[in-house]
């Protein structure tokens, strides 16, 4: 299944543990943070890589009575609470950390502390990208999900996401035209064991270092590695080149007589212009569609598939068309059917 598919598989019989084996840093663990707070549930983490069985079974200590008892740690449900309890990183622990995990999903209980009332949900990276593969013994307690990533489902998804989180950030558009750009950058195997690597969370990682006003390269590059970076950073000084995406925009000045017979230049200003556009504003709206179709295509003959990417990539960010805007589309559609 893919990624972006992950919160309806939540939402289908809840009760029934779910294992998704996926690659890592594509959103597995927000989502389940999503879904347990659209649901009302308080989510317990438990980053099995990361603790020790002791840890999270209960820690002993001694009572005033002389008698040795065990206090519940703060991973652990109560009895009565209807909670969202998620084991992660699960194919990346000792035999002993899978079977608290083990116990949880047969019995609902972590060492000598029992939630009846919550939901289980795990997730854990396949042996490409690092785990291992979990026994039969193991899998059978779950309903298992495999997690494949849809280089145009999943990026759109991401997107989204980004555009929601940082509205009108020049950081996302960057990052947005990129990743339309080139989709397979969302996501890229890393060549060596323990090198940074180009995925989901780390571009988040980029948009961040972009909004503090930082582009060198060696902080981006410690987000997703130097190869993409360098791509990355060569795309952004073509991108800063192109004056004309800056002069489109702003409505002060006239539209700018700009040609160029490259493809991958106009691509690049085309999703420059559909990232950048004010939600608010549709004049920028008009003026950046105006622009590709007269300048773009009728001055340079590229394909009109551009001023459909530009449409597709505006609605996909949730901007209404006015009707100025909506027949400068139709006849676009009439020049193509001639």
């Amino acid at each position: 299944m893919r990624v972006s598919q992950i919160p309806r598989a939540l939402e289908v019989a809840p009760e029934v543990p779910k294992l998704f084996i996926g690659p890592p840093g594509v959103g597995k663990t927000q989502m389940v943070q999503q879904w347990a707070q659209r649901i009302g549930r308080k989510l317990y983490v438990i980053p099995l890589a990361h603790f020790e069985p002791e840890d999270i079974k209960g820690i002993p200590y001694v009572a005033p009575d002389g008698k040795l008892y065990i206090k519940k740690g703060p991973l652990i449900p109560d009895e009565n609470e209807e909670a969202v309890v998620f084991f992660d990183e699960i194919t990346c622990v000792s035999s002993q950390k899978i079977a608290i995990a083990l116990k949880a999903v047969d019995e609902k209980q972590i060492g000598y502390f029992r939630f009846p009332k919550s939901y289980i949900v795990a997730a854990g990276n396949p042996q490409k990208w690092g785990g291992f593969e979990l026994d039969s013994r193991m899998v059978s307690r779950f309903l298992r999900l495999d997690l494949e990533f849809d280089y145009d489902e999943d990026t759109k998804a991401l997107l989204n996401y980004f555009m929601k989180k940082y509205p009108d950030s020049l950081a996302v558009g960057k990052v947005a035209a990129f990743l339309t750009y080139d989709k397979s950058f969302t996501l890229k195997e890393p060549k060596n064991v323990g090198d940074a690597f180009p995925n989901p969370r780390q571009w988040e990682k980029v948009i961040n270092i972009l909004n503090s006003g930082e582009d060198d390269i060696s902080l981006i590059s410690g987000a997703i590695g130097t190869g993409a970076a360098a791509q990355f950073i060569n795309f952004l000084k073509l991108f800063e080149n192109l004056k004309v995406v800056e002069q489109v925009l702003d409505e002060k000045e006239p539209l700018p007589e700009y040609k160029t017979d490259k493809l991958d230049i106009a691509f690049v200003i085309t999703t420059g212009l559909a990232y950048q556009v004010k939600k608010n504003n549709p004049n920028q709206l008009l003026r950046a569609v105006k622009f590709i179709k007269h300048c773009l295509i009728k001055g340079t003959h590229v394909p009109y598939d551009l001023l459909l990417c530009f449409a597709r990539a505006v609605l996909n960010r949730g901007i209404a068309f006015t009707q100025p805007v909506v027949q400068e589309l139709k006849d676009v559609v009439k020049e193509l059917m001639k």
